[in-house]
């Protein structure tokens, strides 16, 4: 008798025992004993089918972004489990919590020719936190099923604390399984009555707890300081840090600068009054506190690099967020209980306030500019600040990387929203199944905003048949402009090989796919983004070049301002 189906079965049920409740399905041969086991649990496992292994990879990342816990993969073996590999890197290197389950052809298979067999041992390499090779026993290895059983629960709470511990990430397991493939009747009554005797193993990780030398060393260079400033990027941890840091920050007088993906409402114009090299004088800091991945914004990096000022970072990981190497000390350490014993140790600050003031004041000033450019300038930019706008409040927003995120940088006030990004790697792969997956982990409406080659790249998001609710924006500027910004653009050989123009239109797509279809132009968006149900396309078609020379004149001229209102 096979043991497929049994380790299977006993895997899957002790995976929901630790929490898992999303998995992702792409369908296959091979992956037919992990598939069924699935199936058992439909009652209390959601499960998605993807039959593109790519989009499903991203799918499993959405639902576990938005979930914050870690969401099962299946699939079969060959290409199959290569074609997760982006997702999985993007996974890793955002700490998201994915745990991977691959078919594999039995060893004597291995290296014969054998259809559909590679070697699939550690292919994810040190993108996958934790590896674990499951070998079906044969012949006298049954004899101790019972044990390797027993195994398997403790296989899975190892995976399950590496997935979810700081860094979190993915992890893999790769399942060697021999025909026949499909369980009788009896091994489906053999590994029910052994499942319910097994308990699960348990790895309770407790809260990374500053030291007293932390805190102490941390409370002193703030006591030093007369402007600290504070930079929070994405993958902020706990829901309510926010909170926790406006008190953190009006207690010592410092304005928080944030990013996107950062989710937490501080100053947000700065990608655009940073621009101005008087401005970067006269604010320059003598503290830099940092919580959260490395900032997105160009003009912010460029303005952390070129300081002098100590740069400290607090993270749980201790994983390095610096390109420039300016970090003088990480505190390893959980964010929230470490800002909630430092602040109880810091006496509120009775001096100026004119510092937080300063960065207050500009910020208000460039807004009252950039509103005033959205309803007079219409361009890619502004129109995507309006669709923004048009977002109900509370709601989520996923924003593709490349232009799309860089116009909501600079023109759009976030801090209403909640909002998600890619950042791990910043490809334009998988974007929109990403979204896919949050809209089904969030059960909520997820609005995106995306180049046209982001969803050219990942149109195989909409054959999954889903039932994600998206609506999307997308930029069609026919080809990729965000090379229009870089030194690229004036070589004779920009347009065919960087650019890639294109002459696709999207409302066939929309059509093809059963979406509902508007185009629109920046004055004619709707203020009010209000649908019940299904995946909405709204493509917004214009000039990129155009577009982007006009952004760049108006944003010069909008620095041009800045500098003379508060020029000494």
């Amino acid at each position: 008798m096979s043991h497929n189906y049994t380790l299977a079965r006993t895997f899957v049920d002790q995976l929901m025992k630790h929490g898992v409740r999303y998995a992702v399905i792409s369908p296959g041969s091979r992956s037919t004993p992990l598939t069924l086991a699935v199936a058992e649990q439909k009652e209390q496992l959601w499960t998605g089918i993807v039959y593109d292994e790519r989009s499903a990879g991203f799918v499993a990342l959405g639902i576990a972004k938005a979930t914050r816990k870690p969401t099962l993969l299946v699939c079969t073996s060959g290409t199959a489990v290569a074609n997760y590999f982006p997702a999985i890197i993007e996974a890793y290197q955002s700490e998201v919590p994915i745990v991977v389950a691959s078919a594999d052809r039995p060893y004597e298979l291995q290296e014969t020719g054998s259809n559909q067999t590679i070697d699939q041992y550690q292919i994810f390499g040190s993108y996958a936190k934790y590896f674990h090779e499951f070998c079906v026993p044969e012949g006298e290895e049954w004899k101790h099923f019972g044990k390797i059983v027993k195994s398997v629960a403790s296989r899975v709470a190892t995976a399950v604390h590496m997935s979810t511990n700081a860094p979190a990430g993915p992890v893999h397991f790769n399942f060697q399984f021999r025909k026949p493939l499909e369980p009788t009747s009896e091994e489906i009554w053999q590994a029910t009555t052994m499942i319910e005797k097994l308990e699960p193993k348990n790895i309770r990780q407790g809260t990374v707890h500053p030291s007293s030398d932390q805190i102490d060393s941390f409370v002193s260079l703030i006591s030093k300081s007369q402007k600290p400033m504070i930079v929070v990027g994405p993958n902020l941890p706990t829901e309510g840090f926010d909170k926790l840091l406006y008190m953190f920050a009006d207690s010592i007088h410092a304005p928080v600068l944030s990013d996107v993906g950062s989710n937490v409402n501080g100053i947000w114009t700065h990608e655009t009054f940073l621009q101005s090299k008087m401005i970067r004088k006269s604010l320059q800091p003598d503290l830099i506190i940092q919580f959260g991945k490395m900032p997105v914004s160009k003009w912010l990096g460029e303005f952390l690099e070129g300081t002098n000022a100590p740069r400290v970072f607090v993270s749980s990981s201790g994983r390095w967020q610096d390109d420039s190497h300016n970090t003088h000390e990480i505190f390893v350490a959980d964010p929230h209980v470490f800002v909630e014993i430092a602040l109880s140790r810091i006496k509120r600050s009775e001096g100026s306030n004119q510092w937080k003031t300063q960065w207050e004041k500009l910020e208000n000033f460039t807004r009252q500019q950039i509103d005033q450019l959205i309803e007079t300038e219409p361009m890619e930019a502004t129109a995507v600040a309006t669709f923004i706008r048009a977002v109900p409040k509370g709601s989520a927003v996923f924003l593709g990387n490349s232009l799309s995120l860089r116009h909501a940088a600079q023109f759009s006030d976030l801090g209403s929203l909640r909002t998600f990004v890619n950042r791990g790697t910043s490809g334009i792969d998988g974007n929109l199944s990403t979204a896919l997956g949050i809209s089904i982990g969030l059960n909520e409406r997820v609005y995106a905003v995306v180049g046209d080659l982001t969803l050219i790249h990942d149109l195989n998001f909409l054959s999954s048949g889903l039932d994600g609710k998206l609506t999307i924006l997308v930029i069609n500027n026919h080809g990729g402009n965000i090379f229009s910004r870089l030194p690229i653009f004036n070589h004779h050989n920009f347009e065919k090989y960087f650019y890639t123009p294109h002459s696709l239109h999207f409302e066939a797509i929309a059509n093809f796919y059963g979406m509902e279809y508007e185009k629109a132009d920046p004055f004619t968006m709707k203020k009010e983004l209000t649908y019940a149900d299904g995946n909405v396309l709204v493509e917004l078609q214009t000039n990129g070049m155009e577009d982007e020379m006009r952004r760049k004149n108006l944003i010069e001229g909008l620095v041009k301002i800045i500098e003379n209102e508060f020029g000494e």
